[in-house]
């Protein structure tokens, strides 16, 4: 693999389970303290675990394994396992699911993000100590499945990355890698060489080694490669051999340049990778080679345009055994020699490179030995410490470190970076049968410094889980989390949870300006309680308010701090150039002509400025509206948001209708009338046609517009009848009979518009029906003089199953009109923005109550105007529960199926969160006898009606008591 500085690959996310550890933080911190993670075992434990005392006690056997924590959980669930699968599933399959998983969200990386190509790359342990012959051992016969069945897809090697790639929708090339002891070295090197081909801009590398049984040592010989204590000693002169663990490992890599233009967390970067296999150079099969290794260690510090001068550290293969060590440091000074550099080190007062093997820690892990290696070298380069290798007193005596660039850190010190270069390390794994992989990597560039607005002063912390439980757990990670988190940056926190994370039903959401608020809304923590679907999987319905809510400086901080909106009224404010002056932005933010903002010339078309604004921004944000509706002027704004008609032309003819009718007389009045429609047009009589209904704005609320002495008449009517009223500040009387010299110019005015079916619902303000088809001049006249059907208008959108309505204007007019026309439905009333109130309080207000509704919303678009960066946050907390075949036998038919009635065809239910129910049952002639009776051409099989039976029972089972119906019932194959 070349990687010149271009060309170079970042580390992004890593997740583990090693012995000792079950995330990368835990880890390091047993690196740096210097942790043996191996278990040793007590005779009571042995004889626990099966383990007879007749091979407890022989004195070659050694009581002791690197193990990882609960390999018989798993999380079925979460990813939509039924509880058999899992059971017959390897938990080296189940546990790198999950450590694929935490990897991407460590990066803060959605899997299978549209337009996303990753590729996954990793290999699984050996049969012999496999999940499957341990429990095959154990009396379970049925595990043993055909070919393509659920035994054989849950446990061969073949089917690790794939089963990754499937589950969380990767589309990169998946391949299991099997080089034995090298496996996931060599999954990285291949990672690399995916990315660099340009086959997928994503790679998952790592591998998975769990043995089973978990609590069980070894017997030791003379001569043979296993430690006889225990022990792993690595370099040293008591070596004797290595100690066999388990683990899981993932590395998630990502082009360099486009690791930094995310923001990405970068823990290391590799400069370049080799691989080869000795061929036939060494005395066996089983042993390593000196010449084979040191070509691929050559190769990679070539191609990776590293001198060997520049390395400061190694993380070798480093097994223990008398004869490897030897090998491996000869081979590392043969390639440090080839590939020395222009400078001379030779003078320095000592060696300068330091050596150390994980195995010391955790034993060696067989496929995830070089993942496991590959995360220690990137924390120990991420956090400038080189940590202790264990257990070594004295070198080897086959090893000639007095003439070698070499020492073996035996304790924790800081990294010096050498000559003012980068800090530089490299990783060696060795496989048995010959296949080498050798690593260079580099620390992490320093993050850019962020360029961009100032931050905005409050942020949506969000979270979330596949149900209450889960939701539960990921706040009290989040609570003993951040206090390690005091100096991050809020607005990264809030953006890596948010954007970096999958959303799940269960949610919540806080809105916080800082971390000590987050930690406060923590410490207050309670789940919101489960809010409806939205109805349909509807969006939102965009509601645009009318003349009235304006005010000057609406959304000035908005304007300052979002380039979204900024551009979007900016646009607005160059379009409408002379037809408003002074301009629209002068009015709104320039206090010298705020006062115009009240002036309908003004009013109108600022108004609607601002609503268009105001949807470009939520549209930015991913809530998109699936209706939208006006109220008067407001109407204009949604036709243009629904593509009725363009932005220039609406804002135009809204610029002149606005100059008409201020040019209208101030000889009429509008007053706002609490009693029903019905009523109200009884009182009117009075006034002949010189008063009307203006607005029907819900039940018990309406608007009359008219002469302002034939007003008066009507109101005196009002007061006798004690009917609550109150008139409305306003320069014209809109809606009502006083407007009507104006139609012929506003009619005119709109047919030169070309108008368009709307794409979106549009619900008219005119008849408060949806409008079928485009508007037309005539319409707009209409719309002008006819009475607003407001509450008509409602009742339309909650018959069309609409729950959510947001307003889309400067003040929450309309929401509380909406909750007058519906007062018992369950309905959601969000607001854009408030008077007197922080405008993204009220915004990020509204988009937390979208997001606890379960809408989608484009995270990157909240936080388009600044440079975030990754945090390292919890990871999902699994709801793990034991899956495990038993020691017996399992079940058979008279156990699953139960009493041997009619239960017996419906069988046993089993307990998953898949969408579906899913029961398991086993048909036997001895079972059910009548069976036998069944038969054709000399075959028993199962009758239709017997699955009919058991298809009802199950119904019954699922939906309780009461009448069921089959429809579409498809048996595709006779049961047999």
């Amino acid at each position: 693999m070349v990687v010149g500085d271009e060309r170079r690959i970042a580390i992004v996310g890593m997740a583990c389970r090693f012995p000792g550890a079950d995330d990368p933080a835990t880890y390091w911190q047993n690196l740096r303290s210097g942790t043996e993670s191996v278990t040793f075992f007590s005779e009571e434990d042995l004889r626990a675990a099966g383990i007879s005392e007749v091979t407890f006690r022989n004195p070659n056997y050694v009581p002791a394994a690197p193990v990882i924590n609960a390999v018989d959980l798993f999380d079925a669930s979460f990813f939509e396992y039924s509880p058999r699968e899992a059971s017959l599933m390897d938990p080296s399959h189940r546990l790198f699911l999950e450590v694929a998983w935490e990897a991407f969200e460590d990066a803060g990386v959605l899997p299978g993000a549209s337009g996303q190509v990753a590729g996954v790359f990793a290999g699984a342990g050996g049969v012999v100590t496999s999940y499957l012959v341990d429990r095959f051992s154990s009396g379970n016969a049925s595990v043993l499945g055909p070919t393509g069945g659920l035994e054989h897809l849950g446990n061969d090697k073949d089917f690790l990355a794939t089963r990754a790639s499937f589950k969380l929708n990767l589309k990169g090339p998946s391949i299991t890698v099997q080089t034995a002891c090298s496996t996931s070295l060599v999954a990285l090197h291949l990672a690399c060489q995916s990315i660099l081909s340009g086959e997928c801009d994503l790679a998952l590398a790592g591998g998975a080694t769990v043995r089973c049984p978990q609590t069980a040592g070894y017997l030791s010989r003379s001569g043979d490669i296993l430690s006889p204590d225990g022990h792993c000693r690595a370099f040293d002169a008591e070596a004797q051999g290595t100690i066999f663990g388990s683990g899981v490992g993932a590395v998630l890599l990502q082009p360099l340049e486009q690791a930094v233009a995310a923001g990405a967390r970068i823990y290391a970067v590799i400069r370049g990778t080799a691989i080869n296999n000795d061929g036939a150079e060494k005395i066996s099969y089983t042993a390593s080679s000196v010449a084979g290794q040191s070509r691929a260690m050559v190769e990679a510090l070539t191609l990776a345009e590293a001198d060997a001068e520049s390395i400061s550290y190694v993380e070798c293969h480093g097994t223990g055994t008398i004869l490897g060590d030897p090998l491996e440091i000869q081979a590392l000074s043969r390639a440090f020699r080839v590939a020395g550099g222009p400078g001379d080190r030779s003078g320095e007062d000592g060696p300068w490179c330091g050596i150390g093997s994980v195995k010391s820690n955790i034993g060696h892990l067989e496929q995830a030995a070089g993942v496991a290696a590959v995360i220690k070298t990137a924390l120990a380069l991420f956090h400038r410490e080189i940590p202790p290798t264990l257990n070594f007193q004295r070198p080897n005596p086959k090893i000639n470190l007095t003439t070698s660039p070499f020492y073996v850190a035996t304790a924790l010190h800081p990294w010096a970076a050498p000559h003012d270069l980068p800090r530089r390390a490299c990783v060696n794994s060795l496989g048995l049968g010959g296949t080498n992989a050798f690593a260079v990597m580099e620390e992490p560039p320093e993050p850019p410094r962020p360029k961009g607005r100032p931050d905005r002063p409050l942020h949506l912390f969000t979270m979330s889980g596949k149900d209450r439980v889960a939701l539960d757990a990921s706040a009290a990670r989040y609570r003993e989390r951040l206090p390690a988190l005091r100096h991050a940056d809020i607005g990264d926190i809030c953006h890596t949870a948010a954007a970096g994370r999958v959303h799940f039903p269960a949610r919540y959401a806080a809105v916080v300006g800082s971390v000590e608020d987050l930690e406060k809304a923590l410490a207050q923590y309670e789940a919101p309680p489960d809010p409806p679907a939205p109805a349909g999987g509807k969006g939102p319905v965009f509601l645009f308010s009318g003349q009235g809510s304006q005010y000057g400086a609406m959304a000035s901080e908005l304007y300052e701090a979002h380039p979204v909106f900024r551009k979007a009224l900016d646009r607005c404010n160059s379009l409408l150039g002379r037809d408003l002056q002074p301009g629209l932005l002068d009015v709104l933010y320039d206090p010298r002509h705020q006062h115009l903002v009240d002036t309908t010339a003004h009013t109108q078309p600022i108004l609607v400025a601002l609503q268009y604004a105001l949807a470009e921004l939520w549209r930015s944000w991913g809530v998109v509206p699936a209706a939208v509706m006006g109220h008067s002027i407001g109407e204009y704004a949604a036709a243009c948001v629904a593509g009725a008609m363009g932005l220039e032309d609406t804002l135009r003819l809204v610029a002149r209708r606005g100059a008409m009718m201020d040019r209208i007389a101030d000889t009429g009045s509008m007053v706002a009338v609490q009693t029903d429609e019905a009523a109200l047009e009884t009182l009117l009589a009075v006034a002949g046609e010189r008063v009307c209904i203006a607005a029907s704005n819900a039940p018990l609320s309406s608007v009359i517009a008219g002469d302002a002495e034939a007003v008066g008449t009507v109101v005196a009517q009002l007061e006798a009848s004690s009917v609550p009223h109150r008139a409305l500040r306003v320069s014209q009387a809109f809606h009502s009979p006083l407007i009507e010299p104006i139609l012929d110019e506003l009619e005119a005015a709109a047919a030169r518009i070309p108008f368009k079916v709307p794409g979106v619902d549009l619900i008219s303000n005119v008849t408060g029906e949806k409008l079928a088809a485009a508007p037309t001049a005539t319409y707009w006249r209409q719309h002008a003089r006819a009475t607003v059907r407001f509450a008509a208008g409602m009742r339309t959108l909650y018959e069309q199953g609409h729950r959510t309505f947001m307003e889309i204007g400067p003040a929450p007019t309309l929401i509380n009109l909406g909750r007058q026309c519906l007062p018992d439905a369950d309905c959601t009333w969000l607001a854009s923005l408030r008077p007197g109130v922080d405008d993204w309080q009220v915004l990020l207000g509204s988009l937390r109550a979208l997001f606890l509704q379960r809408h989608d919303v484009d995270w990157t678009g909240l936080d388009q105007p600044h440079a975030r960066r990754t945090v390292s946050l919890p990871t999902y907390p699994f709801q793990r529960k034991r899956h495990w075949l038993p020691d017996a036998a399992a079940p058979g038919p008279h156990a699953l199926n139960g009493d041997g009635q009619g239960s017996s065809l419906v069988g046993r239910r089993l307990r998953s969160s898949l969408p579906h129910s899913e029961f398991e049952s086993v048909y036997a002639t001895d079972r059910q006898d009548y069976l036998v009776d069944h038969q054709i051409f000399g075959r028993v099989v199962l009758p239709l009606t017997a699955a009919l039976v058991a298809g009802v029972g199950s119904g019954g089972d699922v939906l309780g008591s009461g009448s069921l119906q089959i429809t579409d019932l498809a048996y595709r194959e006779a049961m047999i």
